[in-house]
């Protein structure tokens, strides 16, 4: 059975193959793009037990402000993406949304991809 830090961890592992890009599993402040942070986790029971069996992820894919902050996010989404879906065993994409990172005084630009996770055997 994966343990929630085993998934998190793979998923880590997978996000730092892609090429210059910073991964925070804790939210933070420090925030230098192309940034990857981990955001809150749900968790499911399929049935009535201690540990959860599924869950949801939202991953931050974030970009520098400025005039080309689309364009550096659209080529760097499908690659966060494939990293994922390809070196992970318990976790799937499942869907993107654009979004804000708030870090400081400010926001980043970012896309908020959903990943399906599997905590069960």
């Amino acid at each position: 059975m994966a343990t929630i830090n085993d998934v998190l961890t793979e998923i880590e592992l997978a996000v730092k193959t892609v090429p210059n890009v910073r991964v925070h599993r804790e939210p933070t402040d420090n925030i230098d793009p192309p940034t990857v942070v981990f955001g809150p986790l749900s968790m499911e029971w399929d049935v009535p037990c201690a540990y959860p069996t599924s869950g949801t992820l939202e991953l931050y894919v974030i970009a520098k402000f400025d005039d080309r902050m689309n364009e550096r996010l659209y080529a760097l989404l499908p690659l966060v993406a494939q990293a994922v879906d390809e070196n992970t065993t318990h976790a799937t994409v499942r869907s993107s949304v654009p979004g804000l990172y708030p870090t400081g005084n400010t926001s980043l630009p970012a896309q908020i991809l959903t990943i399906e996770i599997s905590l069960g055997g």
